[in-house]
């Protein structure tokens, strides 16, 4: 009497391409198409839930096999470090035009998350008019795996705040997550708010700094717009300083250059001084042009 067989139905995963299968149960594993080694198995039990979304993101529509609740579902996949990293580098790829298509559609859902307010939206590298060198460096930056912290300085409108919220939208379209816009004065302004004992805040003044200091990629926007006073410089100089010793890239913007800042604010003059700054000084009013 042959033994007892059933068959198992799925997919050989490969990078780009996702084949259906079909294997008796007592049939070996199959072998990778691209490097030949042994794939490794994976079994989902479908649940309706689980069926019902395979159904729902059109995930079964091309097997053969029509699949019902209680049946099992085999993915096969290469285990090689060759593979796995080619499989990672096109997901990474393919996510850009997922999230750029999703913050077209309906961006409050994808850039609120990030702190940046609905006016900036727009704020899009491809969106900046008649500075084309400028747009292809700070595509390059947002691609860089090592970023330096960057000074924007320049006069009023000339599109500072531009091209750090849009190189910040760069980054959201790579995947990244852990990444934040702050307005500075907004910032001093929470900052102040929570000392007051009066008024319920929903975090301490430790727990801001804290926050902002851990972010993998922070705007800080418009320095010297808020008025400067001891704590609100040394509230600045504690975030800064812990983001360049922690090596975690940012990207601050003022109107005013270096120079002006060391006069009322030296210490984190001195330390923007450790930052590539980037001057758009006689640009014409940006706000203006896009008018």
């Amino acid at each position: 009497m042959s033994e007892l067989t059933w068959a198992k139905h799925g997919w050989i995963n490969t990078v780009g391409k996702r084949t259906p299968i079909m294997l008796m149960s007592n049939d070996s594993l199959p072998v990778c198409p691209q490097c030949k080694a042994t794939m490794r198995e994976t079994v989902h039990y479908l649940t309706v839930a689980v069926l019902q979304h395979c159904r729902d993101n059109a995930e079964l529509d091309t097997h053969p096999h029509k699949f019902e609740v209680g049946e099992l579902l085999y993915t096969y996949w290469c285990p090689t470090d060759k593979c796995l990293r080619a499989r990672a580098q096109r997901l990474r790829e393919g996510v850009t035009p997922i999230i750029t298509e999703a913050i077209e559609r309906k961006p409050e859902t994808i850039l609120s998350k990030f702190g940046i307010p609905e006016k900036y939206y727009h704020y899009t590298l491809d969106s900046i008019l008649k500075l084309d060198k400028l747009v292809k460096e700070f595509k390059k930056y947002a691609a860089t795996k090592d970023k330096k912290s960057l000074f924007l300085t320049g006069n009023s409108g000339a599109g500072k705040t531009h091209i750090a919220v849009g190189i910040l939208i760069e980054l959201i379209t790579q995947g990244k997550k852990n990444m934040w816009f702050q307005d500075i004065p907004e910032l001093l302004l929470k900052l102040r708010e929570s000392h007051r004992p009066e008024k319920e805040n929903d975090f301490t003044e430790y727990e801001i700094i804290h926050t902002m200091q851990n972010y993998d990629f922070l705007v800080l926007d418009d320095l010297g717009a808020e008025k400067s006073t001891d704590y609100s410089i040394q509230a600045l100089q504690i975030i800064i300083n812990g983001r360049l010793n922690d090596m975690k890239p940012t990207i601050i913007t003022s109107n005013l250059v270096l120079t002006t800042i060391n006069e009322t604010m030296p210490r984190i003059a001195s330390r923007l001084a450790e930052y590539e700054t980037k001057s758009f000084i006689n640009i014409p009013d940006y706000r203006k042009k896009r008018e």
